[in-house]
């Protein structure tokens, strides 16, 4: 139906649903297929549609609403699964790259209902949403239990098979970024989404454990060009999960996850040891740091825990990572963009090898606290 689109009698469309437009961006095809014309009519269809989803959201007609960020966020994510001679467009990675942009900055605002959603829509649009239904299990509880700390199905009477939804399309979108994704932008900015400290720990720790060889090519070109690390900073405030927990009240790390942060960097691949940047790297450093202040202060339990971390991790990653966290708290750190700042202004700095042991090194995170609160308090 042509004409304006913001004058179209209602009447007069079909009844699509909601997600017609997101749901024609995410139908992927076979890989293998090899059949040019098909595939490129398939890009055709695509990059259309994604020029219509970013012309309805720039202007903001009542469309854009129909859907929550988060559902339009895994539609988009899934659009990463068409073949390579599809999404390889320039054009396709350029459209990609905007509506991704804008779903991101809304999704921060409010990112536990992002996060609910993406996940939703996720197992609704599988093929195990149909069994699902047909065996009248408890479908509202499902999204509560996804977000808790202990995922165990059997508590509500599901079987692992309802988790495979989830499970299947991480590993679907870091199989196709191993495979061919890892050399485009987009494909980059789809995959660290999967890492977003609102996302569930889940996700997050199945999507590291997939790429835990590779996760030093979770930089751009662009980032990785940008002496001044301008790139780095605007995207890593998205990824930690905030300040000091004490000081802004964010959650802390899941231990899981503080653990293969952790592992990746005493056996991860041979750039990210030796090179020390991009972004996996400082995002990994930044997240052990503001837990290691945290804990240091606040939270004696987990102090043995970051001790066996930590102990262990090269002399001058554990001397980056002591450098961030007493700058959180010589800063009062209280935000992620704050804490983005620190990491990477501790990045360029030269900072010498640290010979401090652990229990030492807690002491003194201690001593700067309270010595602060205390200086604060006369």
């Amino acid at each position: 139906m042509l004409g304006n689109p913001d004058q179209l009698d209602e009447s007069l469309t079909l009844p699509l649903g909601n997600e017609w437009a997101w749901k024609l961006i995410s139908s992927p095809v076979a890989r293998n297929r090899e059949d040019k014309d098909t595939l490129t009519k398939i890009s055709m269809v695509v990059k259309s549609i994604l020029q219509f989803l970013l012309y309805v959201e720039e202007s903001g007609m009542d469309f854009s609403t129909s859907l929550d960020t988060g559902s339009k966020m895994y539609y988009l994510l899934n659009s990463c699964l068409h073949p390579e001679a599809v999404i390889s467009d320039k054009e396709y990675n350029e459209i990609f790259s905007k509506l991704f942009s804008l779903y991101q900055t809304s999704a921060a605002v409010d990112g536990d209902k992002t996060a609910r959603s993406f996940i939703i829509t996720c197992y609704e649009h599988s093929k195990y949403f149909q069994e699902y239904t047909r065996d009248r299990a408890n479908y509202d509880t499902l999204s509560d239990l996804f977000f808790t700390d202990k995922v165990q199905a059997g508590d509500i009477g599901l079987s692992s098979k309802d988790f495979k939804a989830f499970d299947e399309f991480v590993d679907d979108l870091c199989a196709a970024f191993m495979d061919f994704g890892a050399q485009y932008n987009f494909f980059v900015y789809a995959i660290r989404f999967l890492l977003s400290p609102y996302m569930p720990v889940r996700v997050r720790n199945r999507t590291l454990e997939n790429l835990k060889d590779i996760l030093h090519l979770l930089t751009t070109e662009c980032e990785s060009k940008d002496k001044e690390k301008k790139e780095l900073k605007k995207c890593l405030k998205y990824f930690y999960a905030g300040g000091l927990p004490f000081l802004d009240h964010s959650k802390r790390d899941h231990s899981s996850t503080l653990d293969i942060l952790a592992s990746v960097l005493k056996t991860g691949s041979f750039d990210l040891l030796q090179r020390q940047e991009g972004f996996f790297f400082l995002y990994a450093v930044g997240s052990l740091a503001r837990n290691l202040a945290s804990n240091a202060v606040k939270c004696e339990c987990g102090v043995k825990s970051m001790k066996r971390r930590l102990s262990t991790l090269k002399k001058d990653v554990w001397a980056k990572i002591l450098a961030i966290a007493i700058a959180t708290i010589k800063e009062k750190c209280a935000s992620a963009d704050h804490l983005a700042s620190i990491v990477l202004r501790k990045y360029v700095e030269d900072i010498p090898v640290c010979d401090l042991e652990f229990d030492e090194a807690v002491q003194n995170l201690r001593d700067l606290h309270y010595g602060q609160t205390s200086a604060t308090s006369k």
